[in-house]
């Protein structure tokens, strides 16, 4: 069986101008369908917010949308407890903070016994394993 090393998070270490990227995400070189299958095997459900939703009056929100600044430091996105940052990353609609949170296997009772069942034959089985 192929173990999938799971991300995990970490402090996030921001740029200069307040970007990040977690550094165990691999590089889609912007494919979305990768991306979108990593998610799926890593069992993350993700979230984002924008710089746009901020009030205008907010610092980063100003810096980036009044001054067209890069410079996007005051922004500070909070996530609710449990999920942890993905990246601050700069799109064509304005930079964005993706958070995640990993989706738990169900814990079913099998033939192998009280194993997750993704991990247990039957689960292997039902995946196409041997």
């Amino acid at each position: 069986m192929t173990t999938i090393q799971l991300i995990q998070p970490v402090e996030p270490q921001r740029d200069e101008q307040g970007y990040w990227t977690h550094p165990d995400i691999p590089n889609f070189d912007e494919d979305a369908a990768a991306y979108t299958a990593w998610l799926k095997e890593q069992r993350l459900t993700v979230r984002s917010v924008w710089l746009e939703w901020e009030e205008e009056d907010h610092p980063a929100y100003a810096s980036y949308f009044e001054i067209e600044s890069n410079d996007i430091r005051e922004w500070k996105p909070e996530h609710p407890p449990g999920w942890f940052l993905l990246g601050i990353w700069d799109t064509e609609d304005g930079p964005v903070a993706t958070f995640a949170k990993r989706e738990e296997p169900e814990h079913k009772q099998c033939t192998c016994g009280p194993v997750r069942h993704w991990e247990c034959n039957a689960g292997s089985k039902a995946r196409g394993g041997a």
